[in-house]
């Protein structure tokens, strides 16, 4: 006879954690689109949640990456691989997007928001799960 499924445990994070906010910028004339992408990570060093603030509080744009960024820490602390997400992420096209002014390389360009947080999440934490 089969055994009913095991249902999921979340694995939450500590009350005190470390984690990394990394500023983003989407340069649109005298107004760039700003971001900052705040990540929590276990003791071990492994993604557990995601936090994304636009600087426009209150707005559609505000309210949806807070909405992305929860489903995102949900379901690392579910146990799905960052990869599941990131390689939904990338390559999504909408505006904002283009040209950032990053220092870093792999960043100077976006195809939009979540593409750029997509693209940063992988190359830092991607193949990373212990």
């Amino acid at each position: 006879m089969k055994q009913p499924p095991v249902p999921p445990m979340r694995h939450r994070l500590e009350d005190e954690r470390t984690g990394v906010t990394r500023k983003f910028h989407i340069q649109r004339g005298e107004d760039p689109f700003r971001m900052y992408v705040t990540v929590g990570e276990y003791e071990n060093g492994q993604i557990g949640e995601v936090f994304l603030k636009a600087d426009r509080q209150g707005s559609l744009a505000s309210g949806a990456l807070d909405a992305v960024a929860m489903m995102i820490s949900v379901g690392l602390q579910y146990g799905v691989p960052i990869e599941a997400f990131t390689d939904k992420l990338i390559g999504m096209r909408f505006e904002p997007a283009g040209f950032t002014g990053d220092q870093d390389e792999r960043y100077k360009s976006c195809l939009s928001v979540l593409d750029l947080v997509g693209r940063w999440l992988h190359d830092r934490y991607a193949g990373k799960e212990k």
